[in-house]
């Protein structure tokens, strides 16, 4: 299982659907949600699911296999969805959650509730209600949330869009956009909490860098960048550190994931790249990568202790998906200590309790597969795919076999042999001359 190519076991399906009414639908990284998005007083997990096509689904299961009642919401949002987030995005409360979803041209936030019914007809439905929404000057890539500058009781939003702009959304209102400097192509974006309290991303130079946001927000003086701005030294943001990791990344994370690190601020940043796993502090500084033998697809952390039990709050263990759909989990020592091969090759990954069930893993695949699944010691039943394979003929592997051994031989022989095709050449001499044309006689005249 070290090698995280082939998974020894398999993952128990407890739960699955497909995220698609005619079977093909694609679905992107952090396209997925799972919380309380509907602020049930029981608190049970809904999972959201957006895809490129617009549609947003919701699903509450509500024990093992899929049954139709699962499915609560699904509503085509007329523009892709490019990311989901849940937290607390809105003014008029400061504990109830909302679903955030960004889009190519604007970033919406919704509010999911439910509506009481007539028992007779089927019960209630739940209904989804936008509460605001902003319009984005520039296309939008992805985004990150949390407690900007130190916020209590609510979250700010960051979009970064695809020519390097940030965007920060103080809830209802527009707060200033910034440039982000040495930027080609967009990357995985993440907040690191106070000390820190900055905006973590990889750059064109396959540099992970760290921006402050009371740099930010000063520098800014509260305005919206211009496009003359990109080229302008002075105007773009400025890094507080940089990490050069020598290849592009996939995606950050930022989680208390080393069980010695004291205080509330005590966080690892741990970032996704093309072939390497890297475990960087607080201070852009390396503590450890691994490499990966397979090519990696999302990152994830759950908490394994109960947060009131440390001080320093929980320590997280870290889920990678590989393109070979397993699952690859990571302990606070950066050991790999488990491996699971999934349904799909998941796009994203979260640790939920649905129905009573604790520590279910929900995956999503590109092409809509959505599961709820658990850690088994069940072996793959098909370790090797077969599919499509001729059959083997033996008799003309041994005759194509000797006739390549004849080839050699004859290749590296100092014996010349003849050729066994010849042009021969025969050469006929007559017997006799032909007499001379023009006829006559020998006579001379007198």
């Amino acid at each position: 299982c070290e090698r995280g190519g082939m998974s020894v076991f398999k993952a128990q399906e407890w739960w699955a659907t497909r995220c698609s009414d005619s079977g093909h639908e694609e679905i992107g990284q952090g396209c997925m949600v799972v919380g309380n998005l509907d602020n049930e007083s029981g608190g049970s997990a809904k999972l959201a699911v957006g895809a490129f096509s617009g549609i947003l689904r919701v699903y509450k299961p509500s024990g093992r296999d899929f049954k139709p009642e699962d499915l609560l919401l699904e509503q085509n949002l007329g523009a892709p969805v490019l990311q989901l987030g849940l937290g607390v995005f809105s003014s008029h409360s400061s504990s109830e959650l909302q679903l955030a979803v960004l889009h190519p041209k604007r970033l919406c936030v919704y509010g999911l509730k439910s509506v009481a019914g007539d028992e007779s007809a089927g019960g209630g439905f739940y209904q989804l209600s936008l509460m605001y929404k902003h319009n984005l000057a520039r296309s939008a890539f992805n985004f990150t949330y949390g407690p900007f500058g130190r916020a209590q009781g609510k979250d700010y939003i960051a979009v970064q869009s695809l020519d390097g702009e940030l965007t920060i959304i103080e809830q209802e209102r527009i707060a200033f956009s910034k440039f982000l400097p040495n930027f080609l192509v967009p990357g995985p974006l993440a907040y690191a909490p106070h000390p820190l309290d900055a905006f973590v991303t990889i750059n064109s130079e396959m540099q992970c860098e760290a921006f402050r946001y009371s740099v930010l927000s000063t520098s800014s003086a509260g305005e919206l960048a211009s496009d003359s701005d990109k080229t302008k030294e002075g105007k773009r943001a400025k890094p507080e550190w940089t990490c050069n990791l020598g290849e592009s990344a996939y995606s950050v994370v930022v989680c208390r994931n080393t069980a010695s690190l004291q205080g509330q601020s005590a966080f690892d940043i741990v970032v996704l790249g093309e072939h390497t796993l890297f475990w960087l502090d607080k201070l852009g500084d390396v503590k450890q990568q691994k490499r990966l033998d397979v090519m990696p697809t999302c990152l994830a952390a759950y908490p394994v202790k109960d947060p009131l039990s440390t001080v320093s709050g929980p320590v997280h263990n870290i889920l990678v998906g590989t393109t070979t759909g397993a699952m690859l989990v990571y302990n606070e020592s950066m050991h790999l200590v488990w491996a699971a091969q999934l349904p799909a090759a998941p796009m994203h990954l979260d640790v939920c309790t649905v129905g009573g069930m604790r520590g279910l893993v929900a995956s999503v695949g590109d092409e809509g597969e959505l599961s709820l699944c658990f850690l088994g010691t069940e072996p793959p039943q098909q370790v090797v795919n077969t599919a499509g394979q001729k059959e083997l003929n033996y008799e003309g592997m041994e005759e194509e076999h000797r006739r390549l051994l004849s080839v050699i031989r004859d290749a590296t022989s100092d014996r010349r042999e003849e050729p066994s095709e010849q042009l021969v050449l025969r050469a006929q001499v007559p017997s006799a001359l032909d007499p001379p044309r023009g006829g006559g006689g020998g006579g001379q005249k007198a």
